[in-house]
């Protein structure tokens, strides 16, 4: 075999292993993960490189647009932390996750606890990102309330959106879950005072109409 020849050959293998070890980034959808029985609300990626650590690209991938629009999340847990426990609280509250298995499907149980009872109910706005070989894609679940009992809840995960560099759907390598504390405007309770003048009112604009009226 000539030179030109053998070099041609082994320019078309490289190519050729190039583009079947290369992953390809998919379509994350809302039925991938859950949460208590219900599906995330929205859904982004895949995409590739870390969601948490140094490195970590998730919190720059986040949406400025809605549903995702608002403050800024918080990293709360991941299921490979170890030793397992909180990364961070959130209004006080820490949580918990731990997910089945390395498998591309699962269950994974988040539980949460406050030292301060009176930190619970809180309400989040949660993100579940699956991570596997080398991509990840994150799930919103808004508006949750988190309260005494029960203090845990279950969900279930999909790695069908993540490639490996076979083009495989990978096992899973973890879960993390990051929050944002929903406020609630208060409600503005009037005081008696208030109420007072305001009857007071009222029963003066009745009696100017009866004296009008006569």
């Amino acid at each position: 075999m000539s030179k030109g020849l053998l070099q041609l050959v082994l320019t078309g293998a490289v190519l050729s292993y190039s583009s079947f070890s290369s992953a390809v980034l998919l379509d994350c959808s809302i039925t991938d993960v859950s949460w208590n029985g219900s599906n995330a609300s929205a859904c982004e990626g895949a995409f590739a490189g870390n969601d948490t650590g140094a490195q970590g690209t998730l919190l720059d991938n986040i949406p400025v647009t809605d549903p995702w629009a608002g403050d800024a999340f918080t990293l709360l847990t991941k299921s490979d932390s170890n030793p397992a426990g909180a990364e961070n609280s959130i209004g006080g509250v820490n949580f918990v996750i731990a997910a089945s298995g390395n498998g591309t499907t699962g269950t994974w149980t988040l539980a949460w606890s406050a030292a301060d009872g009176n930190d619970l109910p809180i309400s989040i706005d949660l993100i579940a990102s699956v991570k596997g070989s080398t991509q990840y894609s994150f799930y919103l679940f808004e508006d949750l309330t988190f309260d005494t009992n029960p203090n845990s809840g279950t969900g279930t995960f999909s790695t069908i959106s993540l490639q490996n560099n076979g083009g495989n759907t990978p096992g899973l390598s973890h879960i993390s879950i990051f929050g944002r504390e929903v406020v609630v405007p208060p409600v503005v309770v009037p005081e008696p005072t208030t109420l007072a003048l305001l009857g007071l009112g009222l029963f003066g604009m009745g009696f100017r109409r009866r004296f009008i009226k006569s």
